[in-house]
C-alpha cells in the first residue's frame, strides 16, 4: 500500500517524546552563543497536578525554571462531563489558562469515558478497573461526539490532539483495533469539522505492530489515503534494554520509533 501522502506530516507528533533530546547541541557547539531557547522541551503532565489549588503553585513555576515549551495534557471526558449534559470546565480552564499565559504549546490527549456512557458503570467509575471494564455504549456515540465537539471548540487554540492514551491497555477500546479505529474515526471527523487545520494523532504503546493493524483496517474500511489521523504518537519505552558494565541505560527505543516511521512512509 502507498502512504507517501503522510510523509510530510509524520513529524508532527511522532517524535514529541524525544524531540528535546534530538535537538541537544553537540559538545563542540555547546559553548556557542544561542539566541533564545534552542530546544523544544516538553513534559507529560496531568491537569490535577498543575491545578493551582493542588500542586500548581509549585509545578507551574518549575515549568518556567525549566523553560518548558510543550506540555502533553490529558483532557478526560469523565472529568469534564461527570453527568450527562452537565459540563465542568474549571480544572481545564484554570490549568490551560496558566499554560497559555506562558505561551506553552499544549498537546491535548482526549481520554476516558464517564461511567454513565459506559457498558459497565461501576467498572468505568473506578480508576482501578476502567482499563479492563470501560467501553463506550453504542447508544452513547452521539454523547461522545458532543463531548469531543465541546472540548475541541472550547479549547480551539489547541492545534494538536491525540486520541487516547495507550489504547492497547484498554480491553474494551483499544485491544480490539476495530473498536479503536471506529472511535478514532468519530473523534477525527468531529474535530476536523470544528477546525479543519487541527492535527489529530492516533496513539500507540505497542508501536508499529499495532499501527500496521490499524493501517490495514483503515484501508479496508475507508480506502487508501483516507486514514482518520494526521500523525501518530508513540510511547517508545525500551522494555528489553539490558544495561551492562559501562553501558548507560537507554530508556527510549529509537529502533521502535524508526520502525513506526518506516511503516508510515511505506
Amino acid at each position: 500500500m502507498t502512504r507517501l501522502p503522510l510523509a510530510g506530516r509524520l513529524a508532527t507528533l511522532l517524535l514529541l517524546v524525544v524531540v528535546g533530546a534530538s535537538l541537544l547541541p553537540s559538545p563542540a557547539n555547546a559553548a556557542e552563543p544561542q539566541d533564545g531557547n534552542p530546544f523544544i522541551y516538553g513534559i507529560a503532565a496531568h491537569a490535577w497536578w498543575l491545578d493551582p489549588d493542588v500542586y500548581g503553585s509549585q509545578l507551574l513555576p518549575a515549568l518556567d525554571d525549566l523553560n518548558v515549551t510543550t506540555v502533553r495534557l490529558s483532557i478526560d471526558w469523565r472529568r469534564f462531563e461527570p453527568t450527562q449534559g452537565t459540563f465542568d470546565w474549571r480544572l481545564y480552564d484554570d490549568v490551560l489558562g496558566e499554560l497559555a499565559r506562558r505561551n506553552i504549546v499544549v498537546v491535548a490527549d482526549f481520554n476516558t469515558i464517564p461511567g454513565w456512557a459506559s457498558v459497565d458503570k461501576p467498572g468505568c467509575d473506578s480508576a482501578l478497573t476502567e482499563i479492563y471494564l470501560c467501553g463506550l455504549r453504542e447508544d452513547m456515540a452521539p454523547a461522545f461526539q458532543n463531548a469531543v465537539r465541546a472540548a475541541v471548540s472550547r479549547y480551539a487554540w489547541i492545534e494538536h490532539w491525540e486520541f487516547w492514551n495507550e489504547p492497547e491497555m484498554w480491553q474494551l477500546l483499544g485491544q480490539d483495533a476495530t473498536v479503536y479505529l471506529r472511535n478514532l474515526r468519530m473523534f477525527y471527523d468531529v474535530a476536523h469539522a470544528v477546525n479543519p487545520e487541527i492535527v489529530v494523532a492516533a496513539q500507540t504503546l505497542v508501536g508499529s505492530e499495532y499501527m500496521d493493524w490499524i493501517y490495514n483496517l483503515s484501508e479496508a474500511w475507508y480506502g487508501n489515503g483516507n486514514e482518520p489521523w494526521d500523525a501518530v504518537s508513540i510511547h517508545p519505552y525500551n522494555w528489553y534494554f539490558i544495561a551492562g558494565p559501562g553501558i548507560e541505560p537507554e530508556e527510549i527505543s529509537y529502533r521502535r520509533i524508526g520502525d513506526l516511521r518506516n511503516l508510515m512512509v511505506a
